[in-house]
């Protein structure tokens, strides 16, 4: 996790350097979530 303040609106991956908006990471990260709790795809890290 990459802490934020609100007003920080892009997320930045300190490993990667992926860089995209704040809400779209999360919204992402959050599908991914529900996904692996239906076992719907594997625990790999991704985004």
């Amino acid at each position: 996790l990459v802490e934020k303040s609100l007003s920080d609106r892009v997320h930045n991956c300190p490993r990667c350097g992926l860089s995209m908006d704040r809400d779209w990471n999360a919204a992402i990260n959050i599908l991914r979530l529900g996904m692996q709790s239906l076992r719907m795809i594997d625990r790999s890290p991704g985004l």
